[in-house]
């Protein structure tokens, strides 16, 4: 699996498309079978308090499906990977939504997730029915998670019930998400499984504003990479089918009961 710590320049729908395109290409040379793009890939983090605008939230929605998934659709299909799309923002008559979706080679969209953790009343609407597992045609498994929902223990505990074979946090990319860096870690390990934040490089125009981190942790909870600063790079992550486990309920308590120690007192202070 390869994830795409990219550039994303605000409100450049195709300087943004057109990099993913050549990014997809370097992955596919490499082997990858399935590619991930971050949050807010086509334009930006338009709906944070630093960049938001009343016409920006409408000029800026996509209908799923829609143009934009089919210009991903060609792209997969081409490459023949699966694209895993960080969160977009959705409309749906005159709501909004903030949409992952999953597409597959010449079928498209197979399955989306919409952003459950929204605050009431504010412009992105909580949807009625949440789908945290796509299985794809290879039979592997993909867990999903959007944004601030990393904090909800609910959404943990079902992933920890569906079992997928990775684990894929789409990080918001703002200021905000540097705090969040330590969900990762603990939600590997209470799921048990690999777990990958995926950040990204903002940018107006030629000038990088700020880079969130991509991390990956391990089952146990462990920092196996992280990419820091303003240089796109693709990161491979080795995802196969989760073997059934002999580890004893309390050895896989004694790992998240560790881990969660060790980072109390940051989240503590994060809050």
């Amino acid at each position: 699996m390869a994830v795409l710590h990219m550039k994303i320049e605000l409100g450049s729908k195709r300087r943004n498309i057109d990099r993913i395109r050549k990014l997809v290409s370097v992955a596919k040379a490499e082997g990858a079978k399935i590619v991930v793009l971050p949050a807010s890939f086509n334009v930006g983090p338009i709906l944070s308090k630093e960049f938001s605008s009343k016409k920006s939230r409408r000029g800026y929605c996509e209908s799923i499906p829609g143009p934009l998934t089919e210009t991903l659709t060609v792209l997969a299909s081409k490459h023949e990977v699966v694209i895993v799309a960080g969160p977009i923002i959705e409309r749906v008559g005159a709501r909004l939504y903030k949409t992952s979706i999953v597409l597959e080679p010449l079928k498209g969209v197979i399955g989306k997730l919409r952003k459950v953790n929204v605050e009431p009343d504010k412009i992105i609407a909580r949807p009625k029915d949440v789908d945290l597992v796509a299985e794809l045609y290879n039979g592997i498994k993909l867990g999903l998670i959007i944004e601030d929902d990393i904090l909800l223990p609910e959404i943990s505990l079902a992933l920890l019930i569906q079992k997928p074979d990775v684990v894929i946090a789409f990080l918001n990319l703002d200021h905000t998400s540097l705090k969040y860096r330590d969900y990762i870690r603990i939600r590997a390990a209470e799921i048990g499984t690999i777990a990958v934040g995926v950040g990204g490089i903002v940018a107006k125009g030629s000038t990088v504003l700020y880079a969130v981190p991509t991390i990956v942790a391990d089952s146990n909870g462990e920092v196996i990479e992280e990419v820091k600063g303003v240089e796109e790079k693709v990161v491979f992550v080795n995802v196969s089918k989760r073997k059934s486990s002999n580890q004893d309920l309390s050895e896989r308590l004694g790992i998240i009961k560790s881990v969660f120690k060790t980072l109390r007192p940051r989240i503590r202070t994060q809050r």
